[in-house]
């Protein structure tokens, strides 16, 4: 079996190969050939990768954001260059020639662009493209590997969460002119957006009164606070927060059905997860009561955003294709919020959202989290932390109601509409109007808006109490670069690059049988690191006869894996069977459950033929 050793020196070792034949002979070779080797002579050991890759994590972020923001390019410790007089303020030996077509002779700042006419000359550069694709992947390729991530001391980052999660003075509380406008204009007009989308005719959604009248939960994959998992996720404890009409039409079906004093809060709790080699994740992992309830209430948000004609060109709950291609778009820039789920706060969405609806959001709120060391946090001030079902459309809903009503109060002011009253009368009668006008993309937190709102829709963000993360937005007329929802542009070239989330082989297998890691079209020009990667595929599995084509698109297009239990890989093959593992729960509610699955939907009491695919071995 290969070891991680074998993986991340394969890499940078091809790598070196690619790039002789890309780059013409010079100075910028010979410092790319010396980094490479730098990297791979103080790595040797397990510990050494650790840090070296920490530190290449970190020097790689620190120049995405130099180039995005324009300002000076702070080199890590680990880098700096040491003469008599101590560190000197000078770009590191370490991808000399190469980081130097983005700054000056100085090397000290970025190039400065004073007009969108010099972003867009820099932007047609396939050169300089190449350049930043080739520098983020050398330095970023490993910086989201779990099992060489360092173990990071999180309390630091519980005591921040708390801090966020507290109740504390929001800036649109003061009394400034500009606090002012911010209420009674921008957020007047996203409330009025999202009463919109969610009522009808001066009435909820039918589909939110109908679930309201004959609710429905259902189990999602994910975890759950107690651990729970399949058909242990029935054992139900329900408490005053779920309403009982979620389950009480299946009591007499649910032989695992306990009681619990309905006094008994439900109470998320906070974990710790990697992120990447710097830094850790916090989320809230829901009790399996709420969770339900919340899927529930979920599935019909997504229905209901959707559905709406204000909406369903602006949010893309389903797919974020729309947002990784609109983010290429000329005159569109792209913004991404720090913290955006903790920042969210129960009283920014109590003047957003109408009464009734706020309160049908909070119904399955949980009543408060346990931090790892075991104390309760309550009250905390978010609306639906991450973990949350309800969380992902919330905040879209949010954050695209904040971002349209700014856009349509800078227009006030610009003269095309005279009042709040006009433009409530344009969204009653021809929402299309608006639509059509005012571009934008949200998915999450996530926003793509044109050029001339993004400061503005910045600033009405600032004052809502959340954090534009000012390292990954990018307005178009300071940067060439543009990122959102996984896309990474260029101008108009795609320089994403390839992040190995493991440096041990079977994991990495594993994973690129799923998420169509290096085997794809970005790997272009790469041709050794693919062949080299293969090389390692051979070397697990000598026997396997099949050519490099049909393995490396198998793994790409998901119908073969690696299975890290038997160690093999295998292919999925299709059968038809006679399913007689479904099971017909009756109740006033409609609950259906696959208790293999935890999946729901409503069946016939009788067999149900289909076809089931399964995953077999792979001949060798």
């Amino acid at each position: 079996m290969a070891t991680c050793q074998n993986l991340y020196s394969t890499f940078y070792t091809n790598l070196v190969k690619d790039v002789e034949n890309m780059l013409p002979d010079g100075p910028e070779l010979d410092c790319f050939r010396s980094s490479v080797s730098f990297i791979l002579t103080h790595s040797v050991s397990e510990e050494e990768q650790k840090a070296m890759i920490i530190q290449l994590a970190k020097l790689g972020k620190e120049f995405e954001s130099a180039v995005i923001n324009g300002r000076q390019l702070d080199i890590p410790p680990f880098f700096r260059q040491e003469n008599n007089y101590g560190p000197s303020n000078r770009l590191p030996g370490l991808f000399r020639e190469t980081i130097r077509h983005f700054f000056n002779d100085e090397g000290t700042r970025c190039f400065p662009y004073t007009s969108s006419k010099e972003v867009e000359e820099t932007t047609a550069s396939s050169e300089l493209s190449f350049r930043f694709q080739l520098l983020r992947q050398t330095l970023l390729a490993f910086s989201k590997c779990r099992d060489l991530a360092p173990d990071v001391d999180s309390d630091d980052e519980v005591r921040e969460f708390v801090r966020r999660t507290s109740r504390q003075r929001l800036p649109f509380d003061s009394y400034s002119p500009a606090a002012i406008d911010f209420r009674t204009e921008t957020l007047q007009i996203a409330r009025l957006l999202i009463k919109e989308v969610l009522y009808d005719e001066g009435r909820l959604h039918p589909s939110l009164i109908q679930w309201i009248e004959d609710p429905f939960g259902r189990h999602g994959p994910g975890a759950v606070a107690g651990g729970e998992r399949d058909t242990a996720k029935w054992r139900f404890s329900p408490c005053s927060r779920i309403q009982s009409d979620l389950i009480s039409g299946s009591k007499g079906d649910l032989s695992t059905f306990q009681y619990m004093d309905p006094e008994v809060p439900c109470i998320s709790r906070l974990a710790v997860v990697p992120k990447d080699v710097t830094k850790n994740r916090l989320i809230c992992i829901e009790p399996k009561e709420l969770m339900f309830a919340q899927q529930g209430l979920m599935k019909i948000l997504y229905e209901v955003i959707s559905s709406s004609l204000l909406t369903k060109g602006a949010i893309h709950l389903f797919d974020q294709s729309h947002n990784f291609y609109a983010a290429r778009r000329k005159g569109m820039s792209t913004i991404d919020l720090k913290d955006a789920s903790d920042l969210l706060s129960m009283k920014l969405c109590k003047y957003l959202f109408p009464r009734e609806a706020f309160s049908l959001l909070t119904r399955y709120r949980s009543a408060g989290i346990e931090l790892p060391s075991g104390d309760l946090h309550t009250p905390y001030s978010s609306m639906a932390t991450m973990g949350n079902a309800c969380c992902f459309p919330v905040e879209s809903l949010a954050f695209w109601s904040l971002t349209l009503g700014s856009i349509l109060a800078q227009e006030m002011y610009l003269g095309t509409f005279k009042s709040l009253q006009q433009i409530k009368v344009i969204l009653r009668d021809n929402p299309k109007c608006i639509v059509d006008r005012f571009p934008l993309y949200t998915f999450g937190d996530d926003i793509i808006v044109p050029d001339r709102y993004f400061l503005g829709v910045c600033e009405t963000l600032e004052m809502s109490g959340l954090t534009v993360n000012t390292n990954k937005s990018c307005f178009s007329c300071v940067t060439p670069v543009k990122e959102s929802c996984g896309s990474y542009w260029w101008g108009d070239y795609d320089v994403r690059i390839i992040k190995f989330p493991y440096a041990h082989v079977s994991d990495t297998l594993q994973y690129m049988s799923i998420k169509d890691q290096y085997l794809d079209e970005r790997l272009q020009g790469f041709y050794n690191v693919a062949e080299g990667m293969f090389q390692v595929l051979l070397s697990v599995y000598p026997t396997y006869k099949a050519t490099r084509k049909s393995l490396l698109s198998g793994l790409k297009d998901g119908w073969i894996r690696f299975n890290p239990e038997f160690q093999r890989l295998e292919a999925r093959e299709p059968h038809l069977v006679t399913d007689t593992d479904w099971s017909f729960l009756p109740g006033d509610v409609g609950l259906y459950a696959y208790f293999t699955s935890q999946a729901t939907r409503p069946l016939s009491l009788g067999d149900v033929q289909c076809v089931k695919w399964e995953w077999v071995p792979l001949s060798c």
